[in-house]
């Protein structure tokens, strides 16, 4: 078979005649433009040529006449093809010029393969050195053209050129595409040499693609001089890697001075036929670099903002338990003391409670922070959750008695462990009791029910304990509900003035039992219509039951009997309080008022025990500990208005054994110090239950 180039400005003529002579087993080659098939014809030279009388840039006559002027291709054989209002003028260039044959639009296919095989055959003399020779076949009527052959053969032209003409539409629309598409599509070579480049590129980078074609891009490149690593290791890692996409952001010099940010895939398809090229798909990705910029800043604004927040925090809530540590050191101390008149008793217990609420109001804040910021540490183990319901009721057994509350207390669960975190619990069990007082009138009901819920056939999960709080107070309105665990809500302005508090308490509630992985809900049937909460958590089996044993006494070595005490506080009220309790035996006491003066000390005499501030004018206790602890090991216990879990961390990276936060009564000061300065603990006794 042979190569037969067609040449026409009609793509429908075209594809006509590929089509025939294609279904004939020729290879065929087609041009639209004069120039560009006469180029084709001298770097491959067909076999036979069929040009149109009206081609581009030159008429059938200025084609031919080329042609035969050029010694490389004037003996290839041509055939016209023209209109039928064309034919006389073709004729007579056919003669002029030696031109094979004329074909007409109405020429039948079984006619146009007979005059190619006749011209080819004609072509193969001419190569032997016989004489060319130029004649005419006369179409042929079409009763020489077997029906059958006509038909099949027609419809696989009319098949053939509806692929063709889907073939282009879709070439067209890939052509739009690329033209329109935001993204620019970028092929190299092995080297860097830019083959192709999308002419979307106009769009991207301002620039026209002849501009880049043929150029190399790291000889002659566009990239920011900070970003060529990053443009080169791409290059160089799909080189490496043939078919692997390989991603990379860098900046491109826009024509107009500006740089774009750029996201670069890359693939390597050197080996692939059809584009023997690296392929780029090139994405602007500026306006998205912005926003990650700015978005980027805001975070760092907004994180400085809840450091400085949480930093102020701090040291709001150690400007504020400082001067009650002193007035709830001597209240304490008053009401430990027996001989103190039972007529001042009630008015010292008043002092004693206001400043522990002060004190809670401060933890709540504090809590607040710490559940923002996901630092709450839960210390989980079995708790009995009706032994931490009534602790919470004793507590609490002072402010009943103040209101006259009537109680009634239904704890009819039977599984009643839970793994919790037995302070938090009982912080729970506090806020939520609390809520209750304040939100009842004097002589109100409050009800604490505790049940075990049903569970599904077949359900294999752990029984739920459910605890039921409720009054007969003020009620909850139905559109505060969906809020009513909501930081700082209280519901109406004059509520929270009524009733006092930060509105944070069912807030840090919620939170803690979230942690737990429970559920705390509230019900109401309105306004003083009385309030439900329900505390739901997993429960997990009741601990073994201990084993019955005799009392064991062991020996204990107890503390020393004279305790000698380097007691460090800047606040001078409190450290005038606590001077006067701890100058008492067992104690023997020596004080420092700043830094400078604990470490002058502490270089001259040993000491048992270190009771000392944190924040101190010239430095810190941490400072202290630590150039203590390096000479001369030395229990201590750190007193201070800084109760973070950060500030409780530090305390125990510097080597205090104990971390007390202000404000603390002179009980627990003293507990303390005999749990840190005792060597071993008291042995007890171990009863089983029954």
């Amino acid at each position: 078979m042979a190569t037969i180039l067609v040449v026409g400005d009609r793509s429908r003529n075209r594809r006509f005649l590929g089509t025939v002579l294609g279904h004939a087993g020729h290879r065929v080659l087609q041009r639209e433009d004069g120039a560009e098939a006469i180029a084709l014809m001298r770097a491959e030279p067909p076999a036979l040529v069929i040009a149109d009388i009206r081609i581009p840039t030159m008429n059938g006559y200025e084609f031919v006449r080329r042609v035969r002027l050029d010694p490389l291709i004037s003996q290839i054989a041509i055939i016209f093809f023209t209109a039928t209002n064309h034919e006389a003028v073709a004729r007579a260039l056919a003669q002029k010029f030696e031109v094979f044959h004329l074909l007409t639009g109405t020429t039948e296919p079984e006619v146009i393969l007979r005059i190619v095989d006749e011209a080819l055959k004609q072509a193969s003399c001419t190569e032997r050195g016989e004489s060319p020779r130029v004649f005419e076949i006369e179409p042929i009527s079409g009763d020489e053209v077997l029906p059958e052959n006509r038909t099949k053969l027609q419809q696989e032209i009319a098949e053939r050129s509806r692929a063709e003409e889907a073939l282009r539409m879709s070439e067209e629309r890939i052509h739009w595409l690329l033209e329109n598409s935001s993204d620019t599509i970028t092929v190299f070579a092995a080297d860097g040499t830019i083959r192709y480049i999308s002419p979307s590129v106009k769009r991207l980078l301002g620039l026209d693609p002849s501009e880049r074609i043929g150029k190399n891009a790291f000889q002659h490149p566009l990239v920011h001089r900070d970003d060529v690593a990053n443009k080169q290791a791409l290059f160089e890692a799909a080189l490496r890697n043939p078919g692997v996409d390989q991603v990379a952001q860098f900046r491109l010099r826009h024509a107009d001075g500006s740089w774009r940010y750029i996201e670069a895939i890359g693939r390597n398809l050197l080996d692939d036929a059809l584009v023997s090229g690296i392929i780029a798909n090139y994405r602007d990705i500026t306006e998205r670099k912005r926003f990650e910029e700015e978005l980027r800043a805001s975070k760092e604004i907004a994180e400085a903002a809840n450091r400085a927040k949480d930093r102020f925090l701090a040291v709001l809530s150690h400007e504020l338990r400082t001067p009650l540590t002193p007035v709830l050191l001597t209240v304490s101390a008053l009401l430990d003391n027996s001989s103190q008149s039972e007529d001042i008793r009630p008015t010292l217990e008043m002092i004693r409670d206001n400043i522990e609420l002060e004190a809670r109001l401060i933890d709540d804040l504090l809590d607040l922070t710490r559940i923002a910021h996901g630092k709450m540490h839960l210390a989980r183990e079995r708790v009995d959750v009706h032994e931490s319901i009534r602790q919470t009721l004793e507590i609490c057994r002072n402010d009943m008695a103040a209101g006259r509350f009537r109680l009634v207390l239904e704890l009819q669960a039977t599984e009643r462990y839970v793994n919790a975190d037995r302070a938090r619990l009982h912080q729970v069990f506090w806020n939520l009791l609390r809520n209750a007082m304040k939100f009842s009138p004097a002589g109100g009901t409050i009800t604490i029910h505790s049940r075990n819920l049903p569970k599904l056939e077949g359900d294999s999960s752990a029984p739920i304990l459910a605890v039921e709080i409720a009054d007969n107070g003020i009620g909850i309105e139905p559109e505060l509900l969906p809020t009513i665990f909501q930081a700082f809500e209280q519901g109406e302005v004059m509520r929270a003035r009524r009733f006092g508090g930060l509105g944070l308490g069912l807030s840090i509630s919620k939170s803690i039992v979230d942690a737990h992985e429970g559920r705390l809900s509230a019900r109401s049937a309105g306004k003083d219509q009385g309030s439900l909460f329900v505390l739901e958590m997993a429960t997990e089996p009741a601990p073994p039951p201990e084993p019955c044993e005799p009392a064991r006494a062991v020996r204990v070595e107890r503390r020393p009997s004279a305790l000698k005490i380097l007691l460090v506080e800047d606040d001078n009220a409190t450290l005038r309080v606590l001077s006067r309790l701890l100058r008492k035996p067992p104690y023997r006491l020596k004080t420092a008022n700043c830094l400078s003066s604990a470490l002058e000390l502490a270089l001259e005499e040993d000491f048992d025990l270190i009771i000392s501030d944190i924040g101190l004018p010239d430095g810190s206790g941490i400072d202290l500990m630590r150039q203590v602890q390096a000479r001369c090991p030395t229990k201590a216990i750190a007193l201070s208005g800084f109760g973070m879990e950060e500030d409780r961390r530090n305390s125990e990276l510097a080597g205090f054994v104990a971390h007390l936060t202000k404000p603390i009564d002179f009980q627990k000061l003293e507990d303390t110090i005999q749990r840190v300065t005792t060597n071993s603990a008291l042995s007890v006794s171990h009863r089983g239950s029954a």
